[in-house]
């Protein structure tokens, strides 16, 4: 059997940067139900690559806090997997210079599920609530929260890097200040993040979406609302190949991006949701287009949809009588 740290209650934490206060290593379990695990308040130690925990084997959280108080450095460096159930991991970093994570994920697995938490309260000039650090990176999310609502628009919920990596949005509440799901660049002689939204609701200040290869298709009985200064943001790489297929979508723009001044190589296909705005023609899917009419009204605002030609013929003529 794998060796198990198990913590109910109390307070285990990190007093110098050479260590993490709780390293769980390739071959190891460690179950977390109560109690605190935190850098101590005043230290200022940690820097970028140290973190509060360090987990390379298996993390299972269903109460307690992991909470990261330092300058900077990371409240969880994930290479093994990790099934957050409840409770909350936070970053708390105080530093104004350096980029700060809650979770870093490298070449590891982490799922969050209904009742976990992970919160960014950083205080830092960029800094992410999520960040994929690594090719085989994973990030699950079947509920819960990942909040980054920081006050700033540098903040981002859920961030990777270049990397092959995986982050699947099946439900929960994505909400940050700035950016809700954000890269860095796509494809060529970097890697692909592939980003896939199911359901789940996603409340960002400035972009929802800044990713290459996405696609958005609401499951049977899910909903994916989207609430955003804008909700797609559109390289003009031409790896960036973003599919809409469903979705409630409310904001000041749906589209922008650098593709209309270098060429719009990347793609954005809608096939289908609802916009409280008409979306241009150029973005829908070969055979698909804006209704021009209103098909829903939610909470008193009337949104449009994105449909096929025949069925937008049928939904102008209702409008028409």
């Amino acid at each position: 059997a794998l060796p198990i740290f198990q913590m109910d209650s109390g307070l285990l934490e990190q007093h110098d940067d050479d260590c993490c206060a709780l390293e769980v290593r390739k071959d190891a379990n460690a179950v977390i139900t109560g109690g605190k695990i935190a850098s101590i308040e005043s230290a200022g130690l940690l820097t970028n690559n140290d973190c509060v925990v360090s987990c390379a084997g298996t993390l299972t959280m269903t109460g307690g806090e992991i909470v990261n108080t330092a300058r900077a450095g990371n409240a969880l460096t994930l290479s093994g997997t990790a099934d957050i159930k409840g409770g909350i991991i936070e970053g708390r970093m105080t530093g104004t210079d350096s980029d700060t994570t809650v979770i870093c994920i490298k070449g590891g697995v982490c799922n969050l599920y209904d009742n976990g938490v992970i919160k960014n309260s950083a205080t830092a000039g960029y800094s992410q609530a999520v960040y994929l650090n690594t090719d085989g990176s994973i990030f699950n999310m079947y509920g819960g929260s990942v909040l980054s609502d920081t006050g700033k628009t540098s903040t981002v919920a859920i961030y990777a890097l270049p990397v092959d990596s995986y982050i699947n949005i099946y439900g929960g509440t994505i909400a940050s200040s700035g950016v809700a799901i954000d890269k860095n660049v796509n494809g060529g002689d970097y890697g692909y993040v592939t980003v896939t939204v199911t359901g789940g609701h996603i409340k960002a200040g400035s972009f929802a979406f800044n990713v290459g290869q996405l696609l958005v298709e609401p499951a049977e009985g899910s909903e994916v609302t989207v609430e955003a200064n804008t909700v797609f943001r559109i390289s003009g790489s031409e790896y960036w190949t973003n599919t809409v297929k469903g979705g409630v979508y409310t904001a000041k723009t749906a589209i922008a991006g650098s593709g209309d001044n270098y060429g719009m190589r990347g793609t954005l296909a809608i096939s289908g949701g609802s916009f409280n705005m008409e979306v241009d023609k150029k973005y829908c899917a070969e055979g698909y287009d804006p209704t021009g009419a209103v098909v829903k009204v939610i909470d008193g605002v009337y949104y449009y949809t994105v449909c096929n030609h025949e069925s937008a013929a049928k939904v102008d003529a209702v409008a028409a009588t």
